[in-house]
């Protein structure tokens, strides 16, 4: 089933204040994030949107369902001119900008959660994932995979709450949404390369899924901590208050605890 995504459509419904990039749609492929890393620094630029994944991925390497027509999977190559170590809190932004983008067009109830992940409620409903270009500093690329209209079996088949936009209200025109979303990303990019993810910081606070809530945040290697949410800092590094001390991460798997 397709969907309806093609590029001079989107082309067409990109808002003339953003910068439009190549854009690129293809019926099927193995991963768009693993395509556009592949081209090194001449993915900078360029939005490729797929209708359906073969062998999508997401954060740690896990597989992201995408069947045609159940939901949105594109990868955006972009150059950023600052050092790695001014990328702290680039998906925070990302993320606050898509809830926001999404809130604008009558899908309540959106939040995010650190460090990558439109959520409602428990459920996911989008994840996004930000790597480095390959052959260029300050070069990214930014995966983002939205569930639209997911089969019914979805949540038993992935083994967690999923969530679609279909569930939360009309679904607009493919290529509008397409065009939306993708320039929420381009927009959100050109912010951040100017001023790095401090600004974004009160705004991150309307859509923080995570604040105040118990959790337990797994970290690769490491032993999991347990403490309470209390947001996250100028670098986009989660706090976690443990007793009277505040513990600063900048990856892990964060968990609500049951109450």
């Amino acid at each position: 089933m397709s969907v309806g995504f093609g590029a001079a459509g989107i082309a067409a419904a990109w808002p003339s204040a953003v910068p439009c990039p190549c854009i690129e749609v293809v019926r099927e492929i193995d991963s768009t994030q693993d395509a556009l890393r592949a081209r090194g620094a001449a993915a900078a630029g360029c939005l490729l949107i797929a209708e359906r994944q073969r062998a999508g991925r997401g954060q740690r390497g896990r597989t992201w369902l995408s069947p045609p027509g159940a939901g949105l999977y594109l990868s955006l190559g972009w150059r950023l001119p600052r050092p790695l170590a001014g990328l702290g809190g680039l998906s925070l932004a990302l993320g606050v900008g898509l809830a926001e983008t999404l809130q604008a067009r009558g899908f309540a109830g959106i939040a995010v959660k650190w460090p990558n992940d439109l959520v409602v409620g428990e459920a996911k409903l989008a994840g996004l994932l930000v790597e480095l270009g390959a052959g260029e500093t300050g070069g990214v690329v930014v995966g983002l995979g939205l569930n639209l209209r997911l089969p019914p079996d979805a949540g038993e088949r992935l083994q967690r709450p999923v969530i679609d936009l279909a569930a939360l209200g009309p679904v607009p025109a493919a290529h509008a949404l397409a065009a939306a979303v993708a320039a929420s990303l381009v927009a959100t990019l050109e912010a951040f390369a100017h001023a790095g993810f401090e600004p974004w910081l009160p705004r991150w606070r309307a859509v923080d899924a995570l604040a105040g809530r118990s959790l337990q945040v797994q970290r690769p290697g490491l032993p999991a901590l347990m403490g309470e949410a209390a947001g996250v800092d100028a670098d986009g590094a989660l706090l976690l208050r443990r007793g009277a001390a505040l513990t600063r991460l900048h990856s892990g798997e964060a968990s609500v605890l049951a109450a």
